[in-house]
């Protein structure tokens, strides 16, 4: 393999890994909804939807031909699945907001 092509490759592997990490930078103008310590049950039901879209409908190209999720969406999961329900719906808000999606109703 060429010298050229090697570079090649490790410049888009590089792409590929900044891509993962997820870095949505859009402002939406709103500020995100703080969840109440009155409706945990609700706000896990509300961050377990939050998550399935987000692992539906956001990330990069997968190998596969589908939707590979990013590092960053991946532990806002993890975030509900553990019961810190604050942190995931924050990011997972974003990141749907970022890709022009409206939030399910809370």
């Amino acid at each position: 393999m060429a010298i050229h092509q090697k570079l090649h490759d490790l410049a888009m592997l590089a792409g590929f890994a900044l891509m993962s990490l997820g870095a949505c930078t859009c402002d939406t103008g709103k500020p995100a909804a703080a969840p109440t310590a009155s409706d945990a049950q609700g706000d896990a039901a509300y961050c377990f939807e939050l998550g399935r879209l987000a692992l539906r409908y956001t990330g990069h190209g997968g190998g596969n031909g589908g939707l590979a999720p990013d590092y960053t969406t991946l532990a806002a999961i993890a975030d509900c699945r553990q019961g810190n329900t604050a942190a995931g719906i924050r990011i997972l808000e974003e990141k749907l907001r970022c890709n022009g999606f409206t939030l399910p109703k809370r």
